[in-house]
């Protein structure tokens, strides 16, 4: 049993991996070119709280495929399940938080919109993840894992852009 999931779950992540890097969507509506524009004392200070809630999701991020990595090599199908519930309602509660950071200022209201949605692409992708492991369903596994690695990419392209305009 603990040899047959290590190997499904290495498998599914290798294959998933190679699938998705020739299927990755760029981030919508956000060009490399277009900068958010920060106007008043007032968005500045929600773009600062903007950024350190897009470290905090790149952490986590980071921190679940390490920890990830070292449950696949110790078969704790459990474990890897309550560390992607953990994340799941994290990243809920940044979701949470990041509603309620409003502003009048329009690129600044689009890009935490387009943020958003990514983050919650991701969760929905963590969730169908832990069901089909829950209920050994292949199918849903790989669905929400394409669905999490595409969210990863555009969240990491978010980061990014805000990275190289406020640091």
């Amino acid at each position: 049993m603990r040899f047959v999931f290590i190997f499904c779950l290495f498998m599914l992540l290798l294959g998933c991996n190679q699938q998705t890097s020739s299927t990755e969507m760029p981030v919508s509506n956000a060009d490399s070119n277009h900068r958010i524009e920060i106007n008043t004392a007032a968005d500045k200070e929600i773009a600062e709280s903007l950024f350190k809630q897009i470290l905090e999701v790149n952490q986590l991020i980071e921190e679940l495929d390490l920890l990830i990595i070292k449950l696949q090599k110790t078969d704790e199908l459990p474990e890897a399940i309550e560390m992607m519930e953990t994340a799941t309602s994290e990243a809920k509660k940044i979701l949470k938080d990041l509603k309620t950071l409003q502003t009048e200022n329009k690129s600044l209201t689009e890009f935490k919109g387009m943020y958003e949605e990514s983050l919650n692409e991701y969760t929905n992708g963590l969730k169908l993840q832990i069901d089909g492991m829950k209920n050994w369903d292949g199918q849903k596994i790989t669905e929400g894992f394409k669905q999490t690695e595409l969210a990863k990419n555009n969240l990491k392209q978010y980061h990014e852009k805000v990275k190289n305009q406020f640091k």
